[in-house]
């Protein structure tokens, strides 16, 4: 049944072209119903944004408004290639309203991506989930408990070279996020690097700076796991600082474009 949903959403927007032909073909202009079918349809998609913002309304899953954007951004696409043709129009306007829809277009597939791609990749790091809003406070809890261990070697005198390395590398490495690019492209060289610099520091330690140094490593990796989650939950919220603001400027655009078309419509 899933499958008939999905090649019914599929297909149903190619039933424009025929429309349009026929609305041609009674020698009426074809941009007018197309443009109208395509400020609807893009009015729809931009209530998806609204719905996410009154949860306490009841107007169905997340998840089936989900299909349903996923279903009309398709539609979109195929009425804006009715309405405006493959190539750039010629007009100030109508070139604005071009390259919105095709920013628009573009950062929604973009957003597709991120929608399948970053739940599997927090799904499989290590470490329990925690919300975004709480990861500041515990990268600060793994701050002190590091800061806590080398206080108590160098407070039994032996933890001058733990302090020094505290000071120079560890202490940058939980101040706050770090390596966000690297996160996001999925890497672990930084993360390899400090521990490597860890396990140097052992072979020179004294028997209760190695005891540290175990449970600083420790520390080191769940706060890398922290950084993980937090430059994936930063990738979904930055895509939308992007998305939203050229969909509303893409509807305000449309709405100068629909106000002109009306405005014109009988002029010779």
């Amino acid at each position: 049944m899933r499958r008939i949903r999905w090649a019914a959403a599929a297909t149903a927007p190619f039933l424009l072209w025929p429309l349009a032909a026929l609305w041609q073909a009674s020698l009426r202009n074809p941009a007018h119903p197309t443009g109208w079918v395509l400020l609807a349809i893009v009015v729809a998609l931009a209530l998806f944004g609204l719905r996410k913002r009154v949860p306490v309304l009841r107007l169905g899953s997340a998840q089936a408004w989900l299909r349903l954007h996923l279903a009309l951004g398709w539609a979109a696409a195929v009425a804006f290639l009715l309405h405006a043709g493959p190539t750039p129009p010629a007009g100030a306007i109508e070139a604005l309203l071009y390259w919105l829809f095709v920013a628009v277009a573009l950062s929604g597939v973009v957003g597709i991506a991120f929608s399948r791609l970053l739940p599997m990749r927090l799904a499989a790091a290590p470490g329990e989930e925690v919300l975004f809003e709480r990861i500041p406070a515990l990268r600060e809890a793994l701050r002190r408990e590091v800061e806590e261990e080398v206080l108590a070697c160098v407070e039994e005198g032996q933890g001058r070279a733990l302090a020094g390395f505290y000071t120079v590398r560890l202490l940058p490495w939980f101040s706050g996020p770090r390596h966000v690019l690297e996160h996001c492209l999925d890497l672990e060289r930084s993360l390899g690097m400090l521990l490597d610099e860890v396990s140097a520091l052992e072979r020179y330690a004294s028997p209760r700076e190695r005891d540290a140094l175990v449970r600083i490593a420790d520390r080191v990796e769940r706060k890398d796991a922290l950084d993980f989650r937090y430059a994936q939950h930063l990738l979904l919220r930055a895509w939308l600082l992007v998305h939203a603001p050229i969909t509303w400027a893409l509807l305000a655009a449309a709405g100068l474009h629909a106000a002109l078309s009306l405005l014109f419509r009988g002029a010779p």
